[in-house]
């Protein structure tokens, strides 16, 4: 009786895992992290620094992506799935690990986004996805790419223009949304200062600033919500224009103040970012 039931279990066994292949024969034979490493070390000399493995594409079998290199060297980024082993990144510059994350950004896509550089003031962002199982490098990704929530990010790309003689780094920033392919912009355009002004709060807040000694220069008004507005003051000690700028975000009729220090004593040291806001910041 054991026997047969024994018989039984096998043989129900081998009709479920066939109907399994059939009806998905890709995961059945999905390779595992550990194969899919070893791809990687056949093609490479150096060292794996970190992996990362997941389902980047919703297919139901995960692929790896992985650093390799030394630490705070040359790096370069593998990509590694059922089909295929590929340098996706060689630049000469480090990939920072700290800045790594797969971002998940719909229930059928996940990024695979790192800051690369030379530990200096500035640096790059790059980002991967999968497409009909091939690694795909998105073109424009700029500097600081970092995610908040689904298919929204900011960047935060670098500039010297604290004054007028391009003094001073300063990091601003943008905010950016991922249409299944690419970053794009929030659609931006210039507005008056009297425009700005039928926002109550408004002229509360540039009357602060004019206090403080500073005039208004460009105010960009952007889809999301966002308005940002360019000030600037001449200093006689020096004869130098020193930039700074305040942030919006519309609620409704007003505007409140987009904080940024919160132990800032003054609107400037709350709000500003240092420098001028241009009307895009997505450049590269």
């Amino acid at each position: 009786m054991n026997k047969i039931l024994k018989l039984v279990f096998i043989l129900a066994l081998g009709i479920i895992l066939t109907f399994v292949v059939r009806l998905n024969p890709q995961r059945a034979l999905a390779a595992t992290k550990e194969e899919l490493r070893d791809k990687i070390k056949n093609q490479i000399s150096d060292n794996i620094l970190a992996e990362y493995y997941d389902d980047y594409d919703n297919d139901g079998t995960k692929e790896l992506f992985a650093v390799t290199g030394l630490e705070y060297e040359e790096n370069q980024i593998w990509f590694a799935n059922d089909s295929y082993v590929k340098c996706v990144y060689d630049e000469e510059k480090s990939v920072y690990q700290e800045k790594v994350k797969v971002c998940k950004v719909s229930a059928r896509q996940k990024l695979f986004v790192c800051e690369t550089g030379w530990y200096g003031s500035g640096s790059s962002s790059e980002c991967f996805y999968i497409s009909s199982g091939n690694v795909i490098r998105v073109e424009k990704c700029g500097e600081g790419l970092k995610q908040i929530s689904g298919k929204k990010f900011y960047i935060t790309p670098s500039a010297f223009d604290m004054n007028s003689n391009e003094e001073g780094h300063t990091w601003k920033t943008y905010y950016i949304k991922w249409t299944g392919k690419e970053f794009k912009e929030y659609k931006v355009r210039q507005i008056s200062l009297g425009k700005l002004k039928k926002y109550k709060n408004a002229n509360k807040y540039i009357n602060q600033a004019r206090k403080l000694g500073y005039n208004v220069g460009d105010i960009y008004k952007r889809s999301n919500g966002i308005i940002n507005v360019n000030l600037h003051k001449y200093a006689s000690s020096d004869e130098l224009v020193y930039n700074e700028n305040i942030t919006f975000r519309i609620k409704g009729k007003k505007v409140v103040l987009v904080v940024d220090n919160k132990k800032g004593k003054d609107i400037i040291q709350k709000s500003s970012q240092g420098g001028s806001y241009q009307a895009y910041g997505l450049l590269w």
